[in-house]
């Protein structure tokens, strides 16, 4: 019984260290969110030239970078491929969604560029 306790013990303990872990992870990528929403705004305001147009393309750049989210959680946070990144680039711009044709060798794009190509 004794041996048990001790075990349950050690099993806690590394429980606390991982939820540790887990914690700090969150807090640096929901800072890293709100820099990305930060830097949206601030680009958006400033290549505006109404507040309406501001609003507009907050609105579409945000759900853009909630679908490279998803693109994200897609692809395992490993890759994705280009065509859909591009895809996903284009539909933001619903003027020119189902207007683009992709073609050509499936090419892997690495999680950090992901976001990037879709906000640009």
């Amino acid at each position: 019984m004794l041996k048990q306790a001790g075990l349950d013990a050690e099993a806690r303990e590394v429980a606390k260290r991982i939820q540790s872990v887990l914690t700090v992870e969150i807090h640096h990528r929901m800072k890293n969110m709100l820099t990305m929403v930060t830097a949206i705004v601030r680009q958006s305001m400033r290549s505006s030239t109404s507040l309406v147009g501001a609003e507009h393309a907050i609105f579409t750049r945000l759900i853009a970078m909630a679908r490279a989210y998803d693109l994200l959680l897609k692809a395992d946070l490993k890759s994705a491929g280009l065509k859909c990144v591009i895809q996903n680039a284009v539909a933001q711009h619903s003027s020119t969604a189902g207007c683009t044709i992709v073609t050509g060798e499936e090419l892997q794009v690495i999680p950090s560029a992901i976001l990037p190509l879709i906000l640009n």
